[in-house]
């Protein structure tokens, strides 16, 4: 990751989120560049130094997308309940949905969420330990409040879970956030719902996608940047997907061999202390390097 002493890390890392503090507060600034030294203010406090002081702190992964993606879906899927409001209409005020144990929980509060603590929501049906799931407000909500917050979860997460469909992945408020996913080396894995059940047609989807992400250069959760299909990619960015209609009525969930496939990536990295510890460092020698 690094050759420095954490010690020095943490103290340069301290000295930029005190220069993005006095920039931030200067109210004859430019909205642009308070917005940025909020940002990296944010990412300093909720995420380099509390990761920094201990990679054991429970991975923090974050489920991203545009409003009617799948999104809470995905998560009510993985909690293997319905823990998340589903559908394309959406309450006017929002909270995170975070997946967690019970004993992981303060050190979430204490640590890389404690900046937006007050507006999430602990379920711990479901939960791994050593891994929260957050199920984020839609990063294109008409709420300012929501978008602010999704912002703010970008900065405190070690993986990204790009959630998107067919229609839908080339929208471009979604891949404003997705920049700032690749400023700051979040590794990242993405699902496409509602893909045509026809083979071309989903393979166009595919090729479409995988040439945006190879533009944008964006990490993969396996060390790579650029596109890979298929479960568990040896390298690169993952693209699952789902087809229009695997949803479980119950449940609110999505079905299907692409959910499996990310519901036993996270297993294992609730049962396995050394895949964690893994994940944890690729996120913050990324978010070093983007200091």
């Amino acid at each position: 990751m690094t050759s420095d002493a954490p010690a020095d890390i943490s103290l340069r890392a301290a000295r930029i989120g005190e220069l993005a503090e006095r920039r931030w507060s200067l109210p004859s600034d430019t909205p642009d560049a308070r917005e940025r030294a909020r940002q990296l203010r944010d990412h300093v406090t909720t995420y380099v130094l509390p990761r920094v002081a201990s990679l054991d702190t429970p991975l923090v992964i974050v489920l991203l997308g545009p409003t009617g993606a799948g999104k809470s879906s995905l998560m009510n899927a993985l909690a293997g309940a319905a823990v998340s409001p589903s559908g394309v209409l959406r309450p006017t005020t929002r909270v995170a949905i975070v997946l967690a144990t019970e004993a992981d929980a303060p050190l979430l509060a204490e640590g890389p969420l404690r900046g937006v603590w007050s507006v999430c929501r602990l379920v711990t049906d479901g939960a791994r330990p050593g891994v929260a799931l957050v199920d984020s407000p839609d990063i294109d909500s008409v709420e300012r409040a929501n978008r602010a917050l999704a912002d703010a979860l970008v900065e405190a997460a070690d993986l990204c879970v790009f959630v998107t469909t067919a229609s839908r992945y080339a929208d471009q408020v979604p891949w404003d956030v997705l920049r700032r996913v690749k400023e700051r080396g979040l590794p990242l894995l993405v699902l496409v719902n509602r893909l045509p059940s026809d083979e071309q047609d989903r393979r166009e989807v595919f090729d479409d996608l995988s040439r945006l992400i190879a533009k944008a250069g964006l990490p993969g959760l396996d060390g790579g940047a650029g596109p890979a299909t298929g479960p568990l990619a040896a390298s690169g960015v993952e693209l699952l997907g789902t087809t229009e209609g695997e949803v479980h009525a119950a449940t609110q969930s999505l079905t299907g061999n692409s959910v499996d496939a990310v519901r036993a990536k996270i297993d294992a990295l609730g049962a396995d202390r050394e895949a964690r510890l893994d994940v944890a460092r690729r996120a913050l020698a990324g978010a070093l390097a983007g200091l």
